[in-house]
């Protein structure tokens, strides 16, 4: 079985395993937008609306992207303090029993990705909105682990073994899709030579790994409300809150929601020499995902793109 769309009677099984033999499914409609599950608002007989989110087939996911839905399973524990804001998990099923694939059911969220609307809204409403995600990140980053690596299984209790598994595990994706991952692997070399200013860092916090306007739920009647809702909370790890891609993603913004994020976080990034050396080899990782990404949909002219901005980090590196 391949990835994407579900054909009709394998989403009618999976509502069945759901809801049992009493109630139907009355529709499902197919939600684009994303770019790695295959995703589906459900409505059954009794008004009830819900979520599918179905993985890739695993032989289709590359090494450090490998079982994301049962490492969002796993992190949902960790993540009460924002369980107010995210949707309830309703059924998990990782057996391959029904559809071949590892799929979970989630109550439904109300409102619209932020991504959909953001440029309509006033300076005010969207600096108002990045503050908000801030104190949301903030409340994630406040939960702590003893070790580094994925809730599902975390990988090393030094954070410099953590980054030199993923820039491997990044440079094995790219040889599965006939790329060059060498200058990843020449990456991870710099780190596990780094590990004296990595490992400063001793710790891990609870990063979310995604959490940008695409993934958050506003209501587009109301702005003010702020963050409504947080979903695919799949890609959670334990690391150094600045390696976190949100954190990353702040920094291409106009100053003036930068500066409502910090407020909204509560705090802003040490600029010592050797912080900024962690926060280069924690955008390293960053493009070497984007990479994936943009080679895993065909994005060719993208993803080579990568190297340049691999380069230039590199270059700040072995200059340092």
């Amino acid at each position: 079985m391949r990835g994407g769309s579900l054909a009709t009677t394998e989403v009618e099984a999976v509502c069945r395993e759901w809801v049992g033999p009493d109630l139907q499914l009355r529709s499902a409609v197919e939600l684009r937008g994303g770019s790695y599950n295959t995703t589906y608002r459900l409505e059954v007989s009794d008004g009830t609306r819900a979520v599918l989110r179905v993985a890739p087939p695993v032989d289709e996911q590359r090494p450090s992207e490998r079982h994301l839905m049962r490492n969002e399973y796993a992190s949902v524990p960790f993540l009460r303090p924002v369980a107010d804001v995210m949707p309830t998990t309703l059924m998990a099923d990782f057996t391959h029993r029904i559809i071949g694939r590892d799929y979970v059911i989630q109550s439904y969220l109300e409102g619209v990705p932020a991504s959909n609307v953001l440029g309509s809204w006033s300076e005010t409403a969207q600096a108002q909105l990045w503050r908000g995600i801030g104190q949301t990140l903030a409340r994630i980053h406040a939960i702590k682990s003893d070790h580094f690596g994925r809730v599902m299984a975390p990988t090393t209790g030094r954070w410099s073994d953590c980054l030199v598994t993923g820039f491997e595990l990044i440079a094995r994706g790219c040889d599965e899709l006939g790329i060059d991952g060498s200058d990843l692997r020449y990456v991870a070399d710099l780190a596990a030579a780094s590990s004296e200013v990595l490992d400063v860092v001793s710790t891990g916090s609870l990063l979310h790994g995604d959490l940008i306007p695409a993934n958050v739920m506003v209501d587009p009647d109301d702005p003010g409300r702020g963050v409504i809702g947080i979903f695919d909370c799949d890609r959670t790890w334990w690391g150094d809150p600045l390696a976190d891609w949100t954190l990353i993603f702040v920094e291409r913004l106009p100053p003036v929601h930068r500066e409502s994020f910090w407020d909204g976080y509560g705090e802003t990034p040490t600029q010592s020499d050797e912080a900024r050396r962690r926060r280069a080899f924690y955008r390293a990782r960053s493009i070497g995902e984007i990479r994936l990404e943009h080679a895993r949909l065909g994005k060719d002219r993208q993803a080579q793109k990568t190297y340049e901005m691999m380069s230039a980090v590199v270059e700040e590196l072995v200059t340092k």
